[in-house]
């Protein structure tokens, strides 16, 4: 039998590196296993933060009264006040209904509440409302008319045709217009001519700015901070930072105070600015502004078994959430106490 000096070396050290390769293979889709389980536990845990914050809130909600500018958790309701047991709290905390910072207790979100008069209304067939939406976000005036008309074919129930608006046969999807009303505000992204405008360049700012509401008209003492820096983007640096003074501080009470008398103007009737309403909108964000939550809700007082109703959720994220809601070290952020903090009235 004939030997051959040093044949069996090369193939050990040939095993040996496949073996190395293969372990360095395993250990890395290991390692991206362990990383994308850490970032899901990471998400879970944040939403499980969120909509406890959020829970919290909707009992402030249910049991505190409703005052002009938002809610005032530990002030007596006009019912307990006629109780001479009911004894106020030493501490009082406004919740203004213009989405301004709060955290509940030692949670790591922030809270914010927005009034339905906070947003511009998408599910309108009116024309005064839909410019002023296109011209806060810098849609050319020359467009508006056929925006307006667009919007107005897509939620009406009939196939006749406005001046300049859409009807089915200029939709390339079947199942367009919908011949109802919007039913979320990234929907009217879907009208004719909308998805090219800038409301629909960000869908994130959109759903920070738009509701599907019953009424149009914006009230100027809940404007939030991303509608005050959209309406005031234009403007000087010394106008600008009047206008966001007046607003935190609650004394702006009507929009020409700061240059803007256009969204004073009351072209409905039957629609105009009030205390805060039972339609309204929760975000609930990190601190950092990574990832924020938005629901809408209309309150149902008057139902033992359903006080709330949700009519929409939405995640929200990118640089509009960082841009718009993360929470610098000066920035405003009230502390409010947890629900069970709460001292007893009774």
């Amino acid at each position: 039998m004939t030997r051959r000096e040093g044949y069996a070396f090369p193939l050990t050290l040939g095993a040996i590196a496949i073996i190395a390769l293969i372990a360095t293979i395993a250990s890395a889709q290991v390692r991206a296993s362990t990383e994308a389980m850490a970032a899901l536990t990471d998400l879970t845990r944040e939403r499980l933060e969120a909509h406890s914050a959020e829970q919290s809130f909707l009992y402030y909600m249910l049991t505190e009264p409703s005052v002009p500018l938002g809610l005032e958790i530990g002030a007596l309701s006009r019912f307990e006040r006629q109780f001479r047991n009911f004894q106020p709290a030493e501490t009082t905390y406004l919740v203004r209904a213009d989405g301004s910072a709060n955290q509940i207790g030692d949670t790591p979100m922030v809270v914010r509440y927005f009034d339905e008069q906070a947003f511009f209304n998408l599910a309108t067939t009116d024309e005064v409302t839909v410019r002023q939406l296109h011209e806060a976000f810098g849609t050319p005036s020359l467009a508006h008319d056929r925006l307006a008309a667009a919007l107005a074919d897509f939620q009406d129930v009939d196939d006749e045709r406005r001046f300049s608006g859409a009807e089915a046969f200029e939709y390339d999807d079947p199942l367009l217009p919908a011949n109802r009303e919007l039913r979320h505000p990234l929907e009217a992204c879907q009208v004719l001519g909308w998805a090219q405008t800038p409301v629909c360049d960000d869908p994130g700012l959109l759903l920070l700015l738009g509701a599907i509401r019953e009424t149009s008209e914006l009230n100027a003492s809940m404007v939030s901070a991303p509608m005050l820096d959209l309406l005031m983007r234009d403007r000087r640096a010394a106008d600008r930072e009047f206008a966001f003074e007046r607003a935190a501080s609650g004394e702006l009470t009507r929009f020409g105070e700061i240059g803007l008398d256009r969204y004073d103007e009351l072209f409905d009737p039957v629609s105009f600015p009030t205390p805060p309403r039972l339609r309204f909108a929760v975000i609930v964000h990190d601190l950092e502004g990574q990832t924020a939550w938005r629901t809408d809700y209309l309150l149902t007082m008057s139902s033992q078994r359903a006080p709330f109703s949700v009519r929409g959720r939405y995640r929200i994220g990118g640089e509009t959430v960082q841009r718009h809601l993360q929470i610098g070290p000066d920035d405003p952020l009230q502390r409010i106490p947890e629900p069970s903090d709460q001292p007893d009235q009774g």
